[in-house]
């Protein structure tokens, strides 16, 4: 019983949560003070920080419950022999995203050059009067008839501590430092402290690794596959990140859509249904977004069969492949270069002829549109060839994948089993090396199938996001109406696969990631 209320709850809120969808996306690069219109960078760097340090993460020990909260904390190195900032940050629950309440202790300068350690804290809303600074406890002893309370530090003979105003400044605060005695610790607490702090911490941790190291594990000619687990990027659930690596001149990317089964009219299939029904497929993944009556949303054709709707005019990316034999190939060397704008040696190598992704937005001159191929998979774009992130930063979170191009010219599927925004999961793939990708449906549809000797081996994504805010669901798959399987070319189509893929770090990279905003 409960399953089928979850079912008949999740295909209520669907459309919502598409609109909610179609908002997210933009045409640019990540407009981030468009997503805090209040113009607080303050607000911003927390949502930043909590991508490192929300419950998903696992920077800390691990969550310490204090009161109602549970915290997380960082110590984010300073360099210069400069003591290391302590991060923290308090979480109400297992679905939140936002923290409650965050603590910055750093060292800053006394008034008489000595250093001082300041402990700032702050609560939702982020910059307001909650905002407040204190000396630290290792600094200052309680004034007369002063009891501290439990786990904050002790108020010094300089008075309680003053709100800090949303604007930065408060006067106020000049009175305290009036009465400054010895040894108080005395300083001029501001909002502009805090944003230092902060800034500098998100500066730190987004300048070190995004993800932990993985190797390739190959399945066959021509594609390989990868786990690994994301430090950055998703904020509940599992951090796990599957990626599969296929040489589009061994693989034809099919869709295939639930109107061509006739059998399937009254009982549609998750990815594992699809897999058995696509056995010689190796890899399948799901298809880009749908609408109410699970028609697809834009263009979708197999081999010059279509199966989708018209072109989607908000969508500007295509997966193509099979180019049409009255058109020739695309992207031969006498093409027009993928970004003139962009020198040369920071281009991402020519794809193979045989598939591409093509970009509405960036079409250059005599390039061939998506009209010109057999085969066609429209979405929206998360990454274009300009190193531009082009979906917007918001709090939707949701399991989700998006399916593009490495350096290399290679096809990668990347998904991330737990929640994550649309946004961060394009920065993540930007690190793991993709200069191009279009987002593929998320939530509960984020599916994933290998078939193998024993059957599908199948991954699910179980977060999903809608007006009612972020929830999780452990046991429940919708049905598809479109996939994607890998299909094998014919080894008279087929080229060499070329060199195997190497292995990645999870350190800082050279992808260009103009536009994104970080």
């Amino acid at each position: 019983m409960i399953r089928y209320f979850c079912q008949i709850l999740y295909l209520t809120v669907l459309p919502v949560a598409f609109l909610a969808g179609c908002v997210a996306m933009a045409s640019g690069p990540d407009p981030l003070v468009t997503d805090f219109p209040e113009g607080s960078t303050l607000r911003a760097d927390v949502w930043r920080l909590a991508g490192w340090l929300g419950p998903a993460q696992a920077r800390s020990a691990g969550a310490k419950p204090q009161g109602d909260l549970f915290w997380r904390e960082a110590f984010v190195p300073r360099g210069e022999g400069l003591p290391p900032t302590r991060l923290a940050m308090g979480f109400s629950d297992a679905l939140s995203s936002w923290p409650m309440a965050l603590e910055v202790e750093c060292q800053t300068s006394g008034p008489d050059g000595t250093p001082d350690t300041i402990v700032i804290t702050d609560a939702r809303p982020f910059g307001q009067d909650n905002l407040a600074a204190e000396p630290s406890p290792l600094e200052t002893a309680s004034g007369p008839g002063e009891t501290p309370g439990p786990g904050r530090p002790k108020i010094g003979p300089t008075g309680p501590t003053v709100p800090i105003d949303a604007a930065g400044t408060n006067q106020r605060t000049d009175q305290r430092a009036n009465r400054h005695q010895p040894g108080a610790g005395d300083f001029t607490p501001s909002q502009r402290v805090l944003e230092s702090c902060l800034a500098k911490a998100k500066e730190t941790l987004a300048s070190g690794p995004y993800f932990e190291p993985f190797d390739w594990e190959p399945l066959e000619d021509g594609l390989w596959r990868a786990q690994t687990l994301a430090r950055y990027g998703p904020r509940l659930g599992t951090k796990e990140i599957v990626l599969v690596r296929a040489s589009p001149d061994r693989f034809r990317l099919a869709p295939y859509h639930e109107s061509e089964l006739e059998t399937w009219k009254n009982s549609p299939g998750t990815i594992k249904a699809w897999a058995k029904r696509l056995p010689e497929a190796p890899f399948l993944i799901n298809g880009g977004q749908y609408y109410p009556n699970r028609n697809y949303m834009g263009t979708l054709r197999r081999q010059g069969k279509d199966i989708g709707g018209p072109e989607h005019k908000s969508y500007k990316g295509f997966w193509v492949q099979d180019p049409l034999p009255e058109t020739g190939s695309p992207l031969a060397s006498d093409a027009p270069s993928l970004a003139s704008d962009r020198p040369a040696t920071d281009r991402p190598a020519p794809v193979s002829p045989a598939a591409a992704l093509v970009d509405r937005e960036t079409l250059s001159p005599g390039e061939l549109g998506p009209e010109g191929y057999g085969t066609v998979i429209q979405s929206y774009m998360v990454l274009d060839r300009l190193g531009r992130i082009r979906v917007k930063t918001t709090e939707l979170l949701a399991s989700r994948a998006v399916l593009g191009f490495d350096r290399d010219g290679w096809a990668v599927c990347v998904a991330v089993k737990g929640a994550i925004t649309m946004s961060d999961l394009a920065l993540l793939s930007s690190k793991l090396g993709l200069v191009s990708a279009l987002g593929l449906d998320g939530g509960l549809e984020t599916q994933l199938a290998f078939n193998g000797q024993n059957g599908p081996e199948v991954e699910y994504g179980r977060h999903a996001n809608n007006f009612l805010g972020n929830f999780l669901v452990d046991d429940l798959s919708p049905s598809l109406p479109s996939v994607i399987a890998f299909e094998r070319l014919p080894k008279a189509e087929s080229l060499p696969a070329g060199e195997p893929p190497r292995g990645q770090d999870g350190g800082p990279d050279t992808v260009p990631t103009e536009g994104v905003a970080d």
